[in-house]
């Protein structure tokens, strides 16, 4: 999958690790959809199919701040171990949130997810692994990546690029890696490390093995099995 150049892009880690995983795992037929990646030039870069909602079917979602907003149907597609393999972009308000963050692992898990992993947007290594690893996956997977929301500093003159590389600093300094922990320990705390990994890696059948596996044997030699 050839990238085309783009400086803009390439300052996004997020952006790039999901991209140098495509690349690597070379699938081809992939589409992602988004509620905040909605510009032509990241398709591009991408060089996948992208979809400007965060409704509906979907391989690979980058959702923003807006987990109410749509972002349920991920719940729907771990119920029935569907072939979808989002990565949630956790982006931070510029002052407090008044609202009380999910804990994004321990709801992923909840919901029956057969990959989950957070790492900060400065983890590109870690990050890009995840997300390979995860769309490789048969059944619904989550990584969390967490970083500033860029919005908050948009037309502020000399302030959005530094600022936004002080608290993706902040967020790498102030995460600990913790592998396997248990997801109900993952709740983000203002006055605690962030803990970052992958928590959660195993198998599950997925909704169409179920779907055969329950009409073959209920139809015997009449159903004709979907692939």
């Amino acid at each position: 999958m050839d990238k085309p150049k783009s400086t803009k892009m390439n300052q996004n880690s997020v952006i790039v690790s999901l991209a140098n995983a495509l690349e690597r795992t070379g699938l081809e037929k992939v589409c992602v959809v988004s509620d905040v990646l909605y510009k032509k030039g990241i398709a591009d870069y991408l060089g996948v199919d992208l979809f400007h909602t965060t409704r509906g079917r979907t391989n690979c979602s980058y959702g923003g701040f807006g987990y109410n907003r749509g972002e349920s149907f991920h719940a729907r597609c771990a119920q029935k171990k569907l072939k979808n393999a989002p990565s949630v972009n956790s982006v931070f308000p510029l002052y407090i949130c008044p609202e009380q963050p999910f804990n994004i692992p321990h709801l992923a898990k909840s919901c029956g997810a057969v990959y989950v992993a957070r790492w900060t947007a400065l983890h590109k290594a870690e990050l890009t692994n995840s997300i390979a690893e995860a769309l490789q996956k048969q059944g619904f997977s989550v990584i969390e990546a967490i970083s500033p929301g860029e919005g908050n500093f948009a037309g502020v003159d000399g302030v959005a690029s530094d600022a936004r590389e002080k608290l993706l600093k902040f967020y790498y300094d102030n995460s600990e890696i913790k592998d396997t922990e248990p997801t109900e320990n993952l709740a983000i705390d203002s006055d605690k490390k962030i803990i970052v990994g992958k928590f959660v890696d195993w198998e599950r059948p997925t909704f169409i093995d179920l779907y055969n596996n329950q009409l073959r044997h209920t139809l015997g030699n009449k159903f004709v099995p979907y692939e």
